[in-house]
């Protein structure tokens, strides 16, 4: 073993520079701790050996006295050739990128309002989940894009009527007339009276157990909301083509307003816009305070 790193040694000092040669051979000496009696040769072996030892001293440390190698300890690491590295400097997060704006007004805080018809670019019950889009949920791609002009949108509708019939014109017995019966006081409507989940709102409706209605108006809301091109304000239209349901009374409007407040509640929508197209159809009904009572209740 020795004869191989001596000749290692004498090959690499004929080729390389004294610097080199010098790491070379200290790397040697630390790896092979020897028993010396005498100085013979390198320094990888017991060239170091002191002139005035006459004792066995180990080549790692020559103040050291030894028998055999086993009693010669390993050299001490080398003493690394530059500072510590200090723990890597952490990267900055990225700064969450500026919110949109607001879109803007005008000088006196003018909306540019739209209208979005809760039966177009809907999904309808499409999966297990009891209830989910049972009144239609709106499909996020096209409702976003419809609405990116506006900085409010209305959902419509909601309505007072039983039987919605968007064919229906004026009030009377023969078609296309029909029926312009006294609202019920009880729900609203999304859909056909009688059909499953078609309440948006009545008397048993809670902010814990909403409807499927409020649950697809609270959807619109929160798009609305979160909307790429900046926040827009929803509201929840009430009345609309189909509906001819009257009044008529004003404890009915009282109780129309308490409704229509509770679906904001469920929805947290912006507000309710009154969509009340047919009020003229109404004057021939004798003894009808429909005009006042639209007016105390709105």
């Amino acid at each position: 073993m020795m004869v191989i790193l001596l000749a290692e040694a004498t090959a690499l000092t004929d080729s390389a520079s004294p610097e080199v040669v010098e790491a070379f051979t200290r790397e040697r000496a630390a790896v092979v701790p020897q028993c010396c009696w005498s100085a013979w040769g390198g320094e990888a072996a017991c060239g170091g050996y002191p002139a005035s030892s006459s004792r066995g001293a180990c080549n790692t440390d020559w103040a050291r006295a030894c028998s055999t190698n086993g009693e010669c300890p390993a050299p001490p690491e080398p003493a690394p050739s530059g500072p510590t590295p200090g723990p890597p400097t952490p990267v900055p997060p990225k700064p969450s990128p500026p919110l949109p704006p607001v879109p803007p007004r005008g000088p006196r805080g003018v909306e540019l309002l739209g209208y979005i018809e809760n039966w177009v670019n809907v999904k309808w019950w499409d999966n297990d989940v009891p209830g989910n889009c049972l009144m239609g949920c709106m499909e996020p791609g096209p409702y976003l894009s419809s609405i990116a002009p506006y900085s409010s949108v209305n959902y419509g509708f909601a309505f007072l009527v039983q039987h919605p019939n968007p064919d229906q014109v004026g009030c009377g017995t023969n078609a296309p007339a029909g029926p312009c019966p006294v609202w019920d006081g009880e729900n609203i409507y999304l859909a056909e009276a009688g059909m499953q989940g078609s309440h948006l709102v009545d008397g048993t409706t809670t902010v814990e157990g909403s409807s499927p209605g409020g649950v697809a108006i609270a959807e619109v809301v929160r798009m609305a909301r979160q909307h790429p091109n900046g926040p827009k304000r929803a509201k929840i239209t009430l009345g609309g083509w189909s509906d001819y349901a009257r009044l008529a009374t004003v404890g009915n409007a009282q109780k129309a307003a308490k409704l229509m407040a509770k679906a904001v509640q469920v929805t947290f929508a912006d507000g309710v816009d009154l969509d009340f197209e047919h009020m003229t159809d109404f004057d021939t009904f004798a003894g009808d305070r429909e005009f006042e009572v639209r007016g105390r209740g709105g």
